[in-house]
């Protein structure tokens, strides 16, 4: 926690030293701690400790001011120590208005006017004389008058437990008045009577931190495992929290003499306080008063040489040190208390100066008892900052020797950066985590394109946890399904992938994550992506084909789930039932936290596809082009097309007879292109026609627009020809699309086998498997029917069982992370994807945005491929990679500077042990075996997981 106002606390604590060097000895050099370079990390609890039982001092020297004297501290100290009851300060007020008489009175109006009158007289017939006299004119109005007389009365005491009527301990009380005078209608200035809430505060914890000789004995339980740092611990909470809560108090205090008195009050009505108050209460500060709350330390050099002045008083009892503390003593504590006092006293005889000192109570509303009252709220308000700010420089100075030995201000991206680093060094190479990217390609051949998972900030790949379970044909199959009745059975390299992320509070700019798919030129892969649905099934949510320098950019949204412990504290108090029924859920979100990615190569399932040797159209670019051309774009059945021949002809003839079928139907295609454009054009000269000739109508698409006409409906009326690129019937096609002559037992199989394509002719169907398919009725149980052609569903016994991880891993969880910081984190993908596509070799690649609607389209041409490569899952894909990704949130509650400053965490450490619980899980092995020099120290997240397996279910 950075200090918000570090800047304006070390002036006033530079302005404050102005005064402690004319209280100390000339020969004392204290400075402001955070400037001190010879204080240890135990000299910041006794730091803390100092500050604290000062601010206690001061507080008490300011209560006794407002009335707290020694003898009724005692008798509160015995209510809290021998009576074990707690002790409330109350400040309570009530007023009263009541009418005293009304008069009329006269009052002139300001204005005046003088009036000149000349006159003249005549005294004989050759002289005359004037004279001029003035006279003056005002407004005089006539004004009723009412009199109030205004009753103001309040008291401050303190008693013990609820009643506060129970042998209260009054510290002072006043009650006073004053007349105010009103016009216009007789109507109370005030109400008649007014009870003002009551304004507690709890002074128990100012008394429990008193001993038997009121000596404030503030002490940090060092050896709590809640004592984290000397700012972060449960005594100093406390004392914050009290010190708050008196200042909360002092500001209702003041707040009451200030609005509620001389501005609802005096400040509304004509008032005969008015004429004696010179000024206002809101003008009364506490600039001449010095706060002792200071965190000072000075240099032990300087402490030695001088001689140390013992307290006169002893108000404060300090831990005892080895005598080199950089700590002010005690003597240097009684002199601050005592340089309080005097500024205190000083400043209320020039308040009472100012406002009258009362010597009688009727005196008036406001005196100079209220304004030191005032004053004295307002110094306990100056205390709480003082020590607040004071407890927080000591953590703002532990925030500023951290950042200047590394050099800067370590954020989640730098940690992230360390992380990868450290896991290098502390584990084994075959256990050490690796960067999310992986190139597709098959053995000993150049890649077809490559996939990773990346942070969008760094333009890095993620590092994950990974183990490779099977590859090649010792995997077990697994299965897409892809509609209702089919599954495309697939094998070869699966790797299981733990993604550990790491979240700290108050993250500004959280890292954004991709999937990455990038296809090469003249290559092309399927790419499926989906979560895990079974032991043996795949279940895609979304499929595109990458082909000739696609790339395809999908953002990755993360969605936590609730701790195990969570969980666990969440259903505590629920009933068995809706206990199983939140277990069930539970169950299904950690299942479907299993986030899978499926990469097919297509060349390799073509060749399977077409009758091919391994590797056939490796060369042949063109070919297959144009055959995944006819398989996405008119969805041309794969037996139009496959090598029907002998198994041992050579790879080219077997190569050339696929071309020449290929070509074929492309002839064919193009043909039907040509007659549909040629049907188009006749109709658009049709069209034009009819518009020029008068008096006809074209009936084409119905009736015309000028009128009936005479012409009969078959004279422009023509069966409408299919759109310009639709899709040919196979019929059509097949009549057109014959073999080349290469083998003659080919040409015959052409002849008898490739007939009109019809679903209800038993004759038609390539073979007795598929007849059998297609005769069963649908009326039968799907499930059935999907598993009718698969081969054999029997699991190995090296088999995983991907959607049971998640569990295993929330119940290693649940043992070993006591911390509650393990979340399992559910992997989606975001609704707007990016891909970027070179439209042909001419231009460069553009960008374009796909929408949910474009998603679907792409995922449809996706699922018809792998329909056609798998021939209607009749054919297994050898050929593939799955990559299953679980992905697991370290939290932290706060930054990275917070957990290691505040919380006096040290976050390798956690990340250490996290990291080698979940590998551990994943890999099977002991974390032993994990660590580079086959031993782990043990950490206070999983002590005793060193010693054995998590035990991955296998």
């Amino acid at each position: 926690m950075v200090m918000r106002n570090e800047q304006l606390f070390r002036r006033q604590v530079n302005d404050a030293l102005k005064s402690v060097q004319k209280i100390l000895n000339l020969t004392r050099t204290p400075r402001y701690a955070a400037d001190s370079e010879e204080s240890v990390y135990e000299d910041k609890f006794g730091l803390a400790e100092f500050l604290t039982n000062v601010a206690l001092a001061a507080q008490l020297n300011t209560l006794e001011r407002m009335g707290l004297t020694k003898d009724k501290l005692q008798e509160l100290f015995e209510i809290v120590h021998k009576e074990q009851r707690s002790v409330t300060l109350r400040f309570e007020a009530h007023e009263t208005c009541a009418f005293l008489d009304e008069k009329i009175v006269t009052i002139e109006s300001p204005r005046q006017e003088v009036l000149s009158m000349k006159i003249e007289e005549t005294k004989s017939e050759d002289a005359t004389s004037a004279t001029t006299t003035n006279y003056e004119r005002k407004v005089v109005t006539k004004v009723t008058e009412y009199r109030w007389n205004v009753h103001v009365e309040y008291t401050l005491v303190c008693f013990a437990g609820s009643d506060a009527h129970d042998n209260p301990v009054v510290l002072q009380s006043r009650a006073s008045s004053t007349i105010l005078t009103t016009t216009g209608n007789k109507e109370a200035p005030v109400p008649k009577r007014k009870d003002y809430a009551p304004m507690d505060v709890s002074l128990t914890w100012l008394l429990q931190s008193l001993t038997l000789d009121h000596v404030c004995h503030f002490r940090i339980d060092r050896s709590k495992v809640e004592t984290r740092t000397p700012r972060r611990n449960e005594e100093i909470d406390q004392a914050l929290e009290y010190f708050k809560n008196m200042a909360h108090w002092s500001h209702q205090f003041r707040d009451f003499f200030l609005t509620q008195v001389e501005r609802n009050i005096l400040g509304s009505h004509h008032s005969s306080d008015l004429a004696s108050r010179p000024s206002s209460f809101g003008t009364i500060d506490t600039a001449g008063v010095f706060v002792p709350v200071l965190p000072l330390m000075e240099s032990r050099s300087t402490s030695d040489e001088t001689e140390e002045v013992p307290p006169t008083t002893l108000t404060v009892s300090l831990r005892e040190t080895n005598g080199k503390s950089p700590l002010l003593s005690l003597g240097d504590i009684d002199c601050f208390l005592k340089e309080q006092c005097r500024s205190l006293d000083e400043v209320s005889s020039s308040l009472e100066k100012t406002f009258g000192k009362d010597e009688e109570q009727s005196q008036g509303l406001l005196t100079g008892r209220e304004a030191v009252l005032y004053m004295l709220c307002q110094h306990l308000v100056d205390l709480e900052q003082h020590l607040r700010d004071g407890v927080d420089s000591i953590e703002q100075m532990l925030h500023n020797q951290i950042v200047s030995a590394i050099g800067k201000e370590v954020q989640p991206k730098d940690f992230q950066e360390f992380v990868r680093f450290h896991n290098q060094k502390i584990f084994h190479p075959n256990y050490a985590p690796k960067p999310f990217c992986y190139a597709i390609r098959r053995p000993n051949r150049y890649p077809v394109g490559v996939i990773s998972i990346e942070d969008d900030g760094e333009k890095e790949p993620i590092e994950t946890i990974v183990r490779h379970i099977l590859g090649g044909d010792t995997s077990p199959p697994m299965f897409i399904p892809i509609n209702a009745a089919t599954r495309v059975e697939f094998t070869g390299e699966r790797y299981l992938h733990a993604w550990i992320r790491h979240r700290f509070a108050s993250d500004s700019n959280p890292s954004q994550f991709k999937l990455i798919a990038r296809a090469r030129q003249f290559s092309s892969f399927l790419l499926l992506v989906g979560t895990i649905g079974g032991p043996d099934r795949f279940d895609p949510k979304d499929a595109i084909i990458l082909q000739n320098k696609d790339e395809v950019l999908i953002p990755i949204l993360l969605n936590e789930l609730a701790t195990a412990k969570e969980f666990k504290d969440a259903i505590s108090s629920l009933s068995p039932e809706q206990q199983q029924f939140a277990k069930s859920f539970r169950g299904m979100q950690l299942e479907s936290s299993v986030f899978g990615v499926c990469v097919i190569q297509l060349k390799p399932q073509l060749e399977a596809l077409l009758g091919l040797p391994p590797d056939a159209l490796t060369k042949e670019i063109g070919l297959c082009q144009d055959l995944l051309s006819l398989f996405i774009e008119y969805q041309i059945p794969s037996d139009l097309l496959s090598f029907d021949g002998p198994s041992d002809a050579p790879l080219k003839d077997k190569v050339t007879v696929v071309k020449g079928y290929a070509e074929s139907v492309q002839t064919v295609i193009a043909k039907e292109k040509t007659k549909q454009m040629e049907e188009e054009m006749q109709r658009t000269d049709m069209r034009a026609e009819l518009n020029s000739t008068s008096g006809l109508v074209p009936m084409l698409g119905g009736g015309g627009a000028f009128g009936t006409g005479n012409a009969p409906p078959s004279m422009f009326q023509r069966q409408s020809a299919a759109p310009f690129d639709a899709y040919t019937p196979q019929s059509a096609l097949v009549e057109r699309a014959m073999p080349p002559p290469m083998f003659k037992h080919a040409e015959m199989a052409y002849e008898e086998d490739f007939c009109d394509y019809d679903e209800s002719e038993e004759d038609c169907m390539p073979d007795d498997e598929e007849q059998t398919h297609l005769e069963r009725s649908p009326s039968e149980d799907t499930e059935e029917t999907m598993d009718f052609h698969l081969p054999s569903m029997g699991r190995t016994s090296d088999e995983v069982d991907f959607t049971m991880i998640p569990k295993q891993l929330d119940s290693t969880f649940e043992k070993y992370d006591k911390d509650n910081a393990l979340h399992a984190t559910k992997i989606k993908l975001g609704d707007v994807w990016s891909r970027m596509r070179q439209a042909n070799l001419l231009v460069v690649a553009a960008e374009s945005t796909l929408e949910r609607e474009d998603q679907k389209t792409e995922k449809q041409k996706a699922f018809d491929l792998l329909d056609a490569l798998s021939r209607s899952g009749s054919l297994p894909i050898a050929c593939a990679e799955l990559h299953v990704v679980l992905c697991v949130t370290h939290c932290f509650e706060k930054t990275v500077m917070g957990t290691v400053i505040e919380d006096s965490i040290n976050p390798i450490e956690k990340v250490d042990a996290s990291t080698m619980l979940i590998a551990s899980t994943i890999h099977n092995v002991s974390v032993d075996e994990l660590h580079a020099n086959g031993k782990h120290t043990e950490t206070s997240l999983a002590p005793s997981v060193t010693k054995q397996s998590t035990g991955l279910l296998v």
